[in-house]
């Protein structure tokens, strides 16, 4: 009786950086423990991405809303640049972006807040609440 014999070639753990043999086709790691660690250690890291932008459009909520309500104190329609450029408003951070259909302009919203800025010039802004 013959018996089928399969050579592996040798595999670089992506991990760990040792080289192994494996014992399936599909094996990627070393071995289950440092699969089960590596995985752990990227989740941990995409959980901490995402917390950080969490965080930040959370921040621009909070000013934003900031913004609107001294808007509404004063009764005014648009706040000046200066306004925004004081409480450092992240314009990378956003949780969605939207057209104003009245004015044809961008919003980008944190949450509940958004800004949009009235001209090209972005001299003044517009800050709407949903």
């Amino acid at each position: 009786m013959k018996k089928n014999t399969i050579t592996r070639q040798q595999k670089l753990c992506p991990a760990t950086g040792e080289v192994f043999i494996p014992d399936r086709d599909n094996q990627v790691y070393i071995n289950t423990a440092v699969q089960i660690k590596n995985n752990n250690n990227l989740a941990k890291s995409k959980r901490k991405d995402l917390k950080d932008l969490n965080d930040k459009i959370i921040s621009n909520q909070k000013k934003l809303e900031e913004l609107f309500l001294y808007l509404k104190k004063n009764n005014w329609e648009r706040i000046h640049s200066e306004f925004v450029k004081f409480v450092e408003i992240d314009f990378q951070v956003f949780s969605k972006i939207s057209n104003n259909i009245t004015t044809g302009g961008r919003i980008c919203w944190s949450l509940n807040y958004g800004i949009e800025a009235t001209d090209e010039t972005m001299t003044f802004y517009y800050v709407h609440k949903i």
